[in-house]
């Protein structure tokens, strides 16, 4: 009985040995769903679609619109110390070359650096992000066309622009754009006209040669009259004294009369 009992718990009797079941009670394990979605009344769907909230159209359409100003991004530490590195090169030096970095090897550059630094021209590579806005607030903005693509400055305290040219001309690879000399926008054909100007020594040479043929020329000039008037003050001295010399020469007294015969 006791076994009975617990097959049919179990879902069924147990099979008698020799037998197979004529019934097997097989439960679904999906339970059954007691909550279904309730369809909303036809009228409350009317009143529903009377009332829905319509927002209107904007006069623009948004795609035209300018996109919102993005934030400000906050400068690094790495951006501060470029703008300052700049400021000094800009400051510090009277000669800045532009030229064009094109396809030069990491070999070349060495040895054009080293090249230069014999010259005291240094080799100065800045990223455009960051020289163009200090261009654009300083006196060399109108250096910011020559700044396209991959740029390099060669900066010098002194204008070595002949020692320069003669380096870039062996360098087909770095092309020489322009520059500023003191303040002076010049361009490649104005950086290779200077430097075929002679040195500094020979311009001051030349400079006090033609100061002195200047001033010794004012000094005849000034003389050539005050020694003319001399001149002819001694000739006019002259002539008075030998007029003086021959006039009483001339006045001889008059003969006696001669005594008349007795």
């Amino acid at each position: 009985m006791a076994a009975t009992v617990a097959g049919m718990l179990r879902g069924g009797l147990l099979p008698q040995a020799g037998r197979l079941p004529t019934l097997q009670t097989v439960r679904c394990g999906s339970k059954a769903v007691t909550r279904h979605h309730r369809v909303m009344h036809f009228e409350r769907q009317k009143l529903m679609a009377v009332t829905e909230y319509i927002p209107p159209k904007p006069a623009v359409n948004p795609r035209c619109l300018p996109p919102p100003p993005s934030p400000p991004k906050e400068e690094t530490g790495l951006v501060r110390l470029l703008r300052r590195e700049i400021a000094a090169v800009f400051q510090d030096n009277r000669m800045i070359a532009v030229c064009q970095n094109v396809a030069l090897s990491a070999e070349d550059k060495i040895l054009i650096r080293h090249q230069l630094r014999k010259h005291r021209i240094l080799m100065k590579i800045f990223p455009n992000q960051i020289l163009k806005p200090f261009l654009e607030d300083s006196k060399y903005q109108n250096l910011l066309p020559l700044f396209v693509g991959h740029n390099l400055l060669l900066v010098s305290e002194e204008p070595k622009v002949k020692e320069m040219v003669r380096i870039l001309k062996g360098v087909p690879l770095l092309p020489l754009l322009g520059g500023c000399i003191d303040d002076t926008i010049l361009s490649r054909q104005g950086f290779i006209n200077y430097s075929k100007l002679p040195s500094l020594a020979v311009a001051q040479g030349e400079l006090v040669g033609g100061l002195t043929l200047l001033a010794a020329q004012t000094h005849s000039l000034l003389q050539h009259q005050p020694l003319q008037l001399t001149a002819l003050l001694d000739q006019y001295i002259r002539q008075q004294h030998k007029g003086d010399s021959i006039g009483p020469a001339s006045e001889q007294p008059d003969p006696p009369d001669p005594v008349p015969d007795s």
